[in-house]
């Protein structure tokens, strides 16, 4: 199915990547980066983001548009344009006896540190259940998802997938036999409105929030951050900027008023089978200005998730 994509969506979205902070902290695994790019290929991306034909024509070319394959198209086109860097395999298979055993997400030559890399990327959103300490509290919006898993897979299996014997043949085959392993994982983690929450020991102290809420609880929320308007964001939508107090109500799509949402949020939830992210807005002379970014979740979500983690 042909999806659309444009430009100033792009746009958003690679800057988006190149500035949204790590959501683990660095000094506890060597393999984690500290941020996703240096300051200094800021050119580079400018680069990128006015001449954007090629990576539209990749984007339409693929036949799934998950928002994880989209994140990583968006770094292979970044990674082409980076100077002294050359990729070498994207999202290469390692396989033992016609099985699947893990992927290289991307494998690079950078010619500053003349060194091969493998870097393994991913973007997360996660919400925290009230009175969790660990990482196991963190659940993805549809619950098939979590967060002390997905950092148990990122660490002690693709991290090391290179050195495996199945990895490091695989390198072979490409010419390498040494090879440093980076994981970046970005994303935005969702706090309990109105409920306390410890933001366990791994997390970056500037990884992006939001908060996550009921049905039930909008219309205080609503209250509480002066929101008057709000805005149903897709999955694409999920890694772009916050919307400044320049953006008018004929760029946003999808909006409405707190009140309508209030009235229809049950049947919202239905429609997209599950929870919701959204922007809500301050409005001033028809200027909208995104106050929070939240996610809209069933009245028995936590109930549910608490299932989840005592199976």
């Amino acid at each position: 199915m042909s999806v659309n994509f444009s430009t100033e969506t792009l746009q958003a979205a690679i800057r988006w990547l190149q500035e949204c902070p790590v959501l683990l902290d660095h000094q506890q695994h060597p393999a984690l980066l500290a941020s996703a790019l240096p300051p200094s290929v800021q050119p580079v991306m400018d680069d990128l983001t006015n001449n954007l034909d090629g990576l539209l024509g990749k984007l339409q070319e693929k036949r799934h548009h998950l928002l994880g394959i989209y994140y990583e198209t968006l770094w292979q086109a970044i990674f082409r344009h980076l100077p002294d860097t050359w990729i070498i395999s994207c999202n290469r298979q390692v396989q033992s006896e016609k099985r699947t055993v893990g992927e290289f997400d991307l494998i690079y030559y950078c010619g500053i540190r003349k060194a091969y890399v493998h870097r393994e990327m991913a973007v997360k959103f996660y919400l925290g259940l009230p009175g969790t300490d660990s990482l196991a509290g963190w659940f993805g919006p549809g619950l098939e998802d979590r967060f002390d898993h997905k950092v148990d897979r990122l660490l002690n299996h693709q991290a090391v997938l290179s050195q495996t014997v199945e990895g490091r043949h695989s390198l072979e085959t490409l010419g390498i036999t040494d090879i440093i392993s980076k994981i970046l994982l970005q994303g935005r983690l969702f706090y309990p409105f109105e409920d306390s929450i410890t933001a366990p020991h791994l997390l970056s102290d500037n990884h992006l929030r939001g908060d996550w809420l009921t049905t039930s609880e909008l219309g205080h929320y609503a209250k509480s951050k002066q929101i008057s308007a709000v805005s149903y964001l897709n999955k694409r939508q999920w890694i772009t900027p916050s919307l400044d107090d320049q953006t008018s109500k004929v760029d946003l799509a999808n909006i409405c008023t707190i009140d309508w949402l209030r009235t229809n949020a049950v049947t919202l939830l239905k429609q997209h089978r599950g929870p919701v992210m959204l922007a809500g807005f301050t409005v001033k002379n028809d200027q909208y200005c995104e106050a929070s970014r939240f996610f809209l979740v069933p009245d028995d979500w936590e109930e549910q998730a608490r299932l989840r983690l005592s199976q």
